[in-house]
């Protein structure tokens, strides 16, 4: 039987229909909107609709809460996001924006709809030393426990009662050497943010196309990624973002990333307008209740035999690039962007190496740990 909140957004989204649960079931979808963070989205989208006042006076409560609470956050966020922009504009640096506080204005029409703790920014390799240094002026710090080969993520924490904030700084939106992403195509069809010469945003086409790498660099793990699609395909010119993306993945080796998350969203959401025709399918092991796990923190001998068939089956077009998925799982890459962060770079390098596996141990002896006591 489906899970309620997937009806439930079925008839927001969709179906448009009417809404029909029981007392446990409303309480089970506040649950998981909450566990998603997608609570205030739904809020705004209802609201949007006229449809608050169908439901129970407890959810509506609380999602009027928890909308609120995510616009205090937001505009915490946006502060903070601006004042980083200033500085990269002062610095004359180049940053294309990823999601984040102004993808939720642009996208759904304000900052405080889309709840997000990120500053996710697209920059060019060469200048990842200078917007690292940009970042901990502001008083963020490296997290070293990261073995992405694409990306750099450093961190701040809260003051008291607020949520930490996290930039991460993308030279690459997929892990090396598993695409040929033209890159230079994101740059030059971006447009300059209002008020900026330096900061970008992207496209109507790029978004959606990033939007799609993003949620399969994840596996799809959230309904959050599900639901950015979903909006996506509701507020953009379909044919337009048709053309661009089908003959982008074509070029560029991602058409396996790009079926498997648009059949995945229309096998939940089904009566969307399809992009990319295909029957509609889930990648093999997923579930609800795994991704529901995987969102509470209990991840398990499941959903590491999911990831590995994802990984195997679901994300490349070539096997070469299967290749250099298990080669850099192995042997983490270390991009040489990232080693200019560091003064020594061989040191720098074993750093990396001995910092990734230690990480990878702490985590397999905390699972085996928790197996044993269960």
């Amino acid at each position: 039987m489906t899970q309620p909140l997937i009806r439930f957004m079925n008839d927001l989204y969709v179906v448009h229909g009417a809404f029909s649960f029981t007392e446990e079931e409303y309480g089970q979808i506040a649950e998981d909107l909450d566990l998603f963070s997608i609570t205030a989205q739904v809020y705004h989208m209802l609201k949007e609709k006229g449809r608050l006042g169908e439901l129970p006076l407890f959810l509506q409560d609380h999602l009027k809460r928890k909308a609120e609470a995510t616009l205090f956050q937001n505009l915490l966020l946006k502060t903070e996001t601006d004042r980083l922009l200033r500085l990269f504009e002062e610095a004359g640096l180049q940053v294309l924006l990823m999601k984040g506080i102004y993808f939720s204005e642009r996208y759904y029409g304000g900052f405080g709809v889309r709840g997000t703790t990120d500053i996710d920014l697209l920059i060019q390799p060469e200048n990842l030393s200078a917007a690292a240094a940009i970042v901990e002026t502001l008083g963020f710090e490296r997290f070293d426990e990261s073995d992405a080969s694409h990306h750099v993520v450093y961190t701040r924490e809260g003051a008291a009662g607020r949520l930490p904030i996290t930039v991460e700084i993308h030279w690459g939106l997929v892990e090396f050497r598993t695409a040929d992403i033209d890159y230079d195509l994101f740059w030059s069809q971006s447009l300059p943010l209002q008020n900026y010469v330096h900061i970008r945003r992207m496209n109507d086409s790029d978004t959606f196309y990033s939007i799609c790498l993003h949620g399969s660099q994840h596996r799809m793990n959230s309904i959050r990624y599900f639901l950015d699609v979903v909006h996506l395909l509701q507020n953009a010119d379909v044919e337009s973002v048709k053309k661009g993306v089908v003959q982008r993945a074509a070029r560029e080796y991602t058409v396996k990333r790009m079926k498997t998350v648009l059949a995945a969203v229309d096998y939940l959401f089904p009566g969307l307008p399809v992009i990319v025709p295909v029957r509609p399918s889930i990648p093999p092991f997923w579930s609800y209740s795994l991704i529901r796990n995987v969102q509470q923190g209990h991840k398990g001998s499941r959903n590491a035999l999911y990831i590995l068939l994802y990984h195997l089956t679901q994300v490349y077009d070539r096997s070469a690039h299967t290749g250099a998925w298990f080669c850099n799982f192995l042997f983490p890459y270390v991009h040489p962007a990232l080693l200019g962060l560091d003064g020594v770079r061989s040191a720098s390098r074993w750093k990396h190496f001995k910092s990734v596996y230690a990480e990878r141990w702490k985590r397999l002896t905390r699972h085996v740990k928790m197996k044993k006591y269960v």
